[in-house]
């Protein structure tokens, strides 16, 4: 019975710590900005990510997995 009392306790605290963290990072001050920059409100208007002929491995050793991906 003592031990399981042990594992309660310990299982509230760990709970307790997070909720106190949470509520800690809720309340973190924005930080200020250096430069003050205009973004219009339909940012970005456009924006392409290309990927041509892309190889990967897992590893430098092992054979490539993805070859000649594109996208």
């Amino acid at each position: 019975m003592c031990v399981w009392t042990l594992y309660c306790f310990g299982t509230i605290e760990q709970q307790m710590v997070s909720i106190q963290r949470f509520l800690n990072l809720e309340n973190v001050p924005q930080e200020a900005s250096e430069h003050s920059i205009e973004v219009s409100e339909t940012w970005p208007e456009k924006g392409n990510i290309e990927f041509k002929n892309v190889t990967l491995k897992y590893r430098p050793t092992t054979e490539p997995v993805l070859k000649n991906l594109e996208f």
